[in-house]
């Protein structure tokens, strides 16, 4: 018990970041790119890379 006032207070904070901009999380994997966090149903993007700089294109740009 002698960690329990950190243990509460991270899953708080824990708790309170899963709602950012919009999206659920976090969890794992939790992605984000330039502020924007990479949504769950969204995921594919982050295992095949030409599929990723294909969505980072779509998203922010041809200068990325």
């Amino acid at each position: 018990m002698k960690y329990q006032d950190f243990v509460d207070h991270s899953e708080k904070v824990f708790a309170a970041a899963g709602h950012y901009n919009g999206h659920e999380g976090p969890g794992t994997p939790t992605a984000e790119v330039n502020g924007y966090r990479i949504p769950v149903g969204q995921y594919v993007v982050l295992y095949e890379a030409d599929v990723f700089d294909e969505f980072l294109k779509s998203a922010f740009g041809e200068a990325t």
